[in-house]
């Protein structure tokens, strides 16, 4: 248990410390929603490639599930920063803009994981 304590906080830290180096770089030529929307489509297919990678693997049925899967990816996407972002398009009035950035997010997102996937299912 103690080992995965530390890998969930290894790669949380990682992955959360990449979103924010990423969010930063892009910040300049996105606007502050579609930064977010881009981390969580990328981080997403990324999962995708993972899971379809290791789909056999027992490493990541253990160990590399917790360090990558839950720590990593679950410090890079950030449903939490989407739901900040989608409340203030909302308390800005603009609804149709907020309606279509949460469509797009959960749409776009569940595609890229199963395009990624499909891509490398059973080569571990």
């Amino acid at each position: 248990m103690l080992v995965s304590l530390i890998f969930v906080a290894v790669g949380g830290a990682s992955g959360a410390v990449s979103r924010y180096l990423l969010v930063m770089l892009l910040t300049p030529t996105i606007t502050a929603p579609w930064a977010t929307f881009s981390i969580n489509v990328l981080g997403c297919g990324v999962a995708g490639l993972v899971a379809g990678y290791f789909v056999e693997s027992q490493w990541f049925q253990n160990e590399g599930r917790v360090l990558i899967m839950v720590g990593f990816l679950g410090g890079f996407t950030t449903f939490s920063a989407f739901s900040l972002d989608f409340f203030q398009l909302m308390a800005n009035q603009k609804i149709t803009q907020a309606m279509l950035y949460a469509a797009m997010s959960v749409l776009c997102t569940v595609i890229a994981f199963g395009v990624g996937y499909k891509l490398f299912e059973h080569h571990a």
